[in-house]
Parts: C-alpha cells; structure tokens; sequence
C-alpha cells in the first residue's frame, strides 16, 4: 500500500525472503499445532499473523501472509476444477446419450454410403451443402 504520495513520485518496493539456517543437521517436520494456525480457520490463523507482526520481522508476517493467500487461492482453482470435472462428465453423457440415440435409430446404417468421407475438409462440406441450412430448436447447427 502507498499512502501521501505524488503521481509523479517513484514508488520503491522491496521483495522479503526468509533466510533458511543451514547449520542446523536435519529439519524436523512442521508440527501439528503450527499447520492448525497457518491453513486453519480464521481465528488461529489471526492469532498466528499477529504473533508473527509482532515478531518485528517483516519477512516472516509477509511469509505467513502469503501461504495463507496462496492457499486460499489453491482452494479456489481446486473448486474450480471439481466444477469444470463435473460438467464435462454431464457433457460426455449428452454425448454418450446422443451417440446411443443415433445407433438405436440405425442412422450408420441409413447412412452408409457416407463411410469413408470423415476426412473431407470443412471447406469442402460447406460447398457440398449449397447452403442449405440446418435447425435445431431454433438455432442453426453448424457443421
């Protein structure tokens, strides 16, 4: 955030690191407690940022600050990717269900002289059309 400042004024900014302690042997897994705070509800995590402000180490607030954006955000996509994963599911059984239609219907076998014409260009079927125009429920079927 930037406050009292001119429009023509430079604006400095400074990206925080953590400095990893490499001198100690082995690291030892994050504990339960700490996790709980960090992705955990909005209470413990406040008591955490808070805990970590008060540190007088901006590093390790702005640190805090960021996992719990980034996991907000993971959560966000992750919501959207069940969303997207179930609407492809609906769409794949319209499909299955249109396919199953046209194969009860004996609509291959109504059409077999067309066998052999899948690779025709999608110039060229508009030219073999005329310009005849298809409609289903009001709209045009493109082909």
């Amino acid at each position: 955030m930037v406050t009292g400042r001119e429009a023509e004024e430079s604006v400095y900014i400074a990206e925080l690191y953590l400095t990893p302690i490499y001198s100690q042997n082995t690291m030892e897994p994050t504990s339960p407690w700490f996790l709980q705070l960090l992705g955990g509800p909005s209470a413990g995590f406040n008591v955490l940022a808070e805990a970590t402000y008060a540190m007088d180490q901006w590093a390790i607030h702005t640190e805090v600050l960021q996992y719990r954006e980034n996991d907000k955000e993971r959560h966000v996509v992750e919501a959207e990717i069940a969303e997207l994963t179930v609407h492809a599911n609906t769409l794949q059984e319209r499909l299955d269900n249109c396919k199953h239609c046209l194969e009860a219907a004996g609509i291959p076998h109504l059409l077999h002289n067309l066998e052999g014409h899948a690779d025709v260009p999608h110039s060229a079927c508009n030219t073999v059309r005329c310009g005849r125009r298809i409609h289903f429920n009001g709209h045009r079927v493109p082909f």
